[in-house]
């Protein structure tokens, strides 16, 4: 919230505009590994039965509720510490670039999270 505020803050946006600000794309894993390969690529006569019997908006209905259904939250697996200090090193001299562009220090983005 306090990044959006100042992100609005340099946009020039009304203090008083509030965000509804939500999880969008949340990590998830599935229940069911089996239940997952299946709808992710169901057998030749079940895939063939489905499109004769059932309607293709009927089919997708069924697949997103089968697949919200098998999902569970998870929490997002942290960077390797390599990849990440490769990234920062290559994308240094483009994030100092962007820097002095907006005329902000973005040095946050090159320093190691907080554990």
């Amino acid at each position: 919230a306090a990044s959006v505020a100042a992100t609005f803050r340099f946009l020039g946006v009304d203090d008083a505009f509030r965000p509804r600000l939500e999880v969008k794309n949340p990590a998830k894993a599935s229940r069911s590994r089996l239940a997952q390969r299946l709808m992710a690529s169901p057998p030749g006569w079940a895939r063939g039965a489905a499109r004769r019997i059932l309607p293709k908006n009927t089919r997708k209905g069924i697949y997103r509720t089968a697949t919200r259904l098998n999902a569970r939250p998870q929490d997002r697996a942290t960077m390797d510490p390599q990849l990440r200090a490769r990234l920062v090193e290559d994308l240094r001299p483009e994030v100092e670039r962007l820097s002095g562009m907006v005329g902000r220090d973005l040095g946050l983005w090159l320093q190691e999270p907080a554990a």
